[in-house]
């Protein structure tokens, strides 16, 4: 007597072979983020670290191939002017011009911190610094480019007090030339730089009709120019203005007085007729 056994093959899928679309979505998402790891956030760091110790935060300048409002960037030697044209320059993308290339329409804006003629102005940014200040800056920017020369002060004092009367002298007669100018003026206040530079960031972009973001307001901001712009001059071991003589110490107390009351009524006026 024969039996037969029948069997039943049973064919089937590991269970541990198969991937859910749940676990493969897992899977690829953990997969971005290493790579966002490993690669786009050290690339990331990296450029933001040339931006900061280059001071370039727009990646190419350029000058207007179309005509654009002819804007005055305006301030007495040493009193900010190279700090501002480059806020400007790197907020906006396009050059800061001067009265020996691309004048004009063809630049953001035109440095004038001389008595410099730069044709028609539409509108002009005006830097207000204390005149004491600015006349210490250009001077030591001539003289004394290295900290070792400080007593350059005592061995040349008639250098000094001859170029603290020009500089106060230009100083008034700048500020007058511009305060004339009728067309829109935005004042930078040099202490406010220091103080709130992004707010003033935000007023210059807002003057000049930049589309700037935040992302450029940062670089400019964290820049090792901008440390820079915000050094002090060296200390000294004696006070240099005491070796000006009184007539200009009345001169500059003058000076800042008639500059300041123009300065006043210039933004009673703006704000009379708005």
């Amino acid at each position: 007597m024969g039996y037969r056994v029948s069997g039943r093959v049973h064919s089937f899928k590991s269970s541990s072979s198969y991937i859910t679309p749940s676990e493969r979505r897992c899977i690829w998402f953990l997969i971005l983020l290493l790579i966002l790891t490993l690669v786009v956030l050290p690339m990331f760091i990296i450029i933001l670290t040339v931006q900061t110790a280059t001071g370039k935060c727009s990646y190419y300048l350029s000058y207007y191939n179309r005509q654009v409002p002819v804007t005055a960037l305006v301030s007495p030697p040493g009193c900010g002017n190279d700090w501002v044209s480059y806020m400007v320059q790197e907020i906006s993308g396009y050059h800061v011009g001067n009265v020996y290339d691309h004048t004009g329409a063809s630049a953001i804006a035109v440095e004038a911190n001389y008595m410099n003629l730069i044709g028609p102005v539409d509108r002009a940014i005006v830097i207000i610094r204390d005149p004491y200040e600015c006349m210490r800056v250009s001077y030591e920017k001539q003289h004394l480019p290295d900290v070792r020369f400080r007593l350059h002060y005592l061995e040349h004092s008639d250098k000094w007090r001859k170029h603290a009367t020009s500089a106060i002298l230009l100083w008034k007669k700048l500020y007058m030339n511009y305060l004339a100018f009728r067309g829109p003026i935005l004042f930078v206040n040099h202490s406010n730089l220091k103080s709130n530079l992004k707010y003033e960031m935000h007023r210059l972009a807002k003057f000049l009709k930049i589309s700037a973001d935040n992302r450029k307001f940062s670089c400019v901001a964290r820049s090792y120019k901008i440390r820079k712009y915000k050094r002090m001059p060296a200390p000294l071991s004696f006070n240099p203005y005491k070796l000006l003589k009184p007539e200009v110490h009345h001169l500059v107390n003058t000076s800042k007085i008639t500059i300041m009351k123009l300065i006043n009524q210039r933004c009673h006026d703006k704000n009379s007729n708005k």
